[in-house]
């Protein structure tokens, strides 16, 4: 008889953000941004808090870095946002903010 076989699978360990590149905008533009951190291979959308602020992700993405395009409309209300990243294990909170703030820039 054959010999049994056995499969090995790697368990990718869960992705961290440790930060947003750049952390600002100004309202009605659209910055290019990357999302920094690890095991960030598989993220399949952005979302921003709040209104008028959406997020694309682009391609040419690594492990450790995602290209993303944010456009912030005209009428996006200024103040903190938070966003989160959906991943093939469910949704990740981001720990930073990006800010709109009066000076009507996102950081």
């Amino acid at each position: 008889s054959a010999p049994a076989t056995v499969v090995v699978t790697a368990e990718q360990s869960p992705p961290v953000i440790t930060q947003i590149q750049p952390n600002s905008g100004t309202q009605r533009s659209t910055v290019r941004a990357g999302i920094l951190g690890e095991n960030l291979l598989g993220i399949s959308q952005v979302i921003f808090s709040g209104t008028g602020v959406i997020a694309s992700i682009l391609p040419g993405g690594t492990n450790n870095n995602v290209p993303v395009e944010i456009t912030i409309a005209p009428q996006a209300a200024l103040g903190g946002r938070s966003f989160t990243v959906t991943t093939p294990g469910g949704l990740l909170p981001a720990p930073h903010e990006c800010n709109l703030p009066s000076s009507k820039t996102l950081q």
